[in-house]
């Protein structure tokens, strides 16, 4: 080993050593720097002379950024307000939207209503019509039954009944007769000729054209021996009652029978007590009043003069005149009787002048003065009498009481 670095050492010890590269490299690149630097001054005043050239361009520049910043602020604001204005109309739409769903929800739900009130509507039309035709039906039915004669049946409560018996003054252990009819037909003249006096006698019932009786009115029997009291009922026409009501609300239902006294024609009222009569049991008795009045119309007719008549022409058209007023009124109320479904039912034809004698015991029969009584008293008698009575004379007897024998009667 010693020998080789002797022999190194030797050859490096005669041989020409090179400058060193690396210190040659820096020497060049510091005189670079040197120079360089030398020139700096002269770059510097260059490079002060550019900047101060450059200044305005970079102050118009920075003006221009400034400018360009403020509109993009600007720009940014104006955005901004677009997108709130957007964001809240894009609120109100949807809430537009949202109040439209529930307009038409709403909506629909009143027309679903409205549909479900309009079958309602429908239905109840129906049953209303369906009523309606049922009601028709039943009207028909009732105006053929009230054009026949028919009429509502009205039974009277207790209460009724004992208004009636007070209102009327009921006595028991007396009979209770009604006459009823229209106003003028002569009811109050008819029951001053049952108690044997004359419309001009003293304790006479009213008596006039109009009607004078605006309510049930009793007449006891002038003898006190005759337990009877003639009632004078208001003619129909003067309340404000309907026919088929005048009965029971006139308390009719109470007496022991009632006589239906018509003039020219039979009424609706006349109908509808006859109807109840026989409803509720009670005799009823049509009864044709002032006679002589209606047979003088009729011998008028034939031509009659009673101013220049001697008697003999009375005596010829008097019969005949007769005969025809009884044909004609008993032809009428049969007429009358089956238009209004009644049975046929005897028609009393008098004349109150000549009951007024009968009743006295002075005169005899014009037409059905006396078989009108005693009808009555037979009835009466069957009706209330006890099986064995006896007269005011004493005497036993089971048959039917007359007109003489009015007084002291035993009856329930």
């Amino acid at each position: 080993m010693g020998g080789v670095v002797s022999s190194i050492v030797r050859q490096l010890r005669g041989s020409d050593i090179v400058p060193n590269q690396t210190i040659q490299k820096l020497e060049e690149s510091a005189s670079q720097v040197r120079k360089k630097t030398q020139e700096v001054p002269e770059n510097m005043e260059l490079v002060e002379g550019h900047r101060v050239e450059a200044e305005d361009p970079m102050r118009n520049a920075q003006k221009m950024v400034d400018e360009a910043t403020r509109r993009y602020d600007e720009a940014e604001r104006k955005l901004n307000e677009a997108r709130q204005f957007v964001e809240e109309a894009l609120r109100r739409i949807e809430e537009d939207r949202r109040k439209a769903d529930d307009d038409k929800r709403e909506l629909q739900e009143a027309k679903d209503e409205a549909e479900r009130q309009a079958e309602v509507a429908n239905i109840a039309h129906q049953e209303a019509l369906e009523n309606l035709h049922v009601q028709i039906a039943r009207a028909d039915e009732v105006e053929t039954k009230w054009m026949r004669g028919d009429r509502p049946v009205v039974w009277p409560p207790l209460e009724e009944i004992e208004d009636a018996k007070m209102r009327f003054g009921y006595t028991e252990g007396k009979f209770h007769f009604a006459i009823a009819g229209v106003a003028g037909s002569g009811k109050s003249s008819l029951i001053n000729a049952f108690h044997g006096l004359t419309n001009k006698d003293s304790g006479t019932a009213n008596t006039g054209v109009v009607e004078t009786t605006s309510h049930v009115t009793g007449y006891p029997d002038p003898n006190p021996k005759n337990p009877f009291i003639w009632y004078d009922i208001p003619g129909a026409g003067t309340l404000d009652i309907p026919d088929w009501q005048y009965f029971v609300a006139q308390g009719l239902f109470v007496f022991d029978c009632i006589i239906v006294l018509i003039d020219n024609r039979f009424f609706a009222t006349d109908i509808a007590i006859l109807e109840n009569c026989k409803r509720f049991n009670i005799p009823s008795y049509i009864v044709r009043s002032k006679a002589n009045q209606h047979i003088s119309n009729i011998m008028e007719d034939m031509g009659y003069d009673f101013e220049m008549d001697d008697g003999t022409q009375r005596a010829e058209m008097f019969p005949v005149a007769r005969a025809r007023f009884i044909a004609e009124t008993r032809e009428s109320v049969k007429a009358n009787l089956e238009k209004a479904g009644l049975p046929p039912k005897r028609v009393y034809i008098i004349s109150k002048d000549a009951m007024v004698k009968i009743i006295q015991g002075r005169g005899a029969a014009v037409m059905d003065e006396v078989q009108l009584v005693e009808d009555i008293l037979e009835e009466s008698a069957q009706r209330r009498l006890k099986p064995k009575c006896r007269d005011w004379t004493g005497t036993n007897y089971l048959s039917t009481p007359t007109i003489s024998q009015f007084g002291n009667l035993e009856f329930y």
